[in-house]
């Protein structure tokens, strides 16, 4: 079994912003994957479950806050018992230019609450996450603002190919290496 983990906000007013590039990614490869989510109180999420590559796979969008997907993802491992190097985490990544995607099998949370909550929830930062660029030069100053804003209507076509090639290294995730991973999905794309 392997797991993709999607990291958000939950609710309408943040559907469309940069910082929930992580539930687009993973709803899109669920739809493409054929996976319904339902509804879980117990583990604070949505989630689904299909076959992708002769692989089960677990699809989940945390409903918790970003910074506190931490406790989502820990009873996820507490009630599935799967080792941590099956599971997935797909974010946004700030320092990354819009289109730009990088996945690491390891590393540390590089500013993003969401990872943070993780690392702390698991008191590890041996768990592989597929950055997805947002967009770069942001200053410190209103970073928090940027984040949580809807995409401008001139980027929407960059987003929706952005979307789809990190669904499709979600996929390439679960049926290939890492070091295979990193060759296909780290290098800078073309603008």
């Amino acid at each position: 079994m392997k797991v993709l983990v999607g990291l958000g906000n939950p609710g309408r007013r943040y559907a469309n912003t940069r910082h929930n590039i992580g539930f687009r990614v993973i709803s899109h490869f669920a739809k493409e994957e054929g996976i319904r989510f339902s509804k879980s109180d117990t583990l604070g999420a949505v989630w689904g479950k299909g076959v992708c590559g002769g692989e089960e796979v677990r699809v989940v969008l945390p409903q918790r806050f970003m910074n506190r997907s931490g406790e989502v993802v820990r009873r996820l491992v507490s009630k599935w018992h799967f080792p941590l190097e099956k599971m997935l985490v797909v974010v946004d990544d700030l320092a990354l230019p819009l289109g730009q995607l990088r996945i690491r099998s390891r590393g540390s949370d590089g500013g993003q609450k969401g990872l943070l909550s993780i690392i702390e929830a698991l008191g590890t930062e041996d768990f592989s996450r597929l950055r997805v660029g947002i967009g770069s030069g942001v200053t410190d100053k209103n970073w928090e603002t940027y984040v949580l804003k809807p995409f401008a209507k001139k980027e929407a076509s960059r987003v929706e190919s952005t979307v789809e090639r990190a669904s499709e290294g979600c996929r390439l995730w679960i049926e290939e290496a890492m070091d295979v991973c990193m060759n296909r999905l780290n290098k800078r794309e073309q603008t």
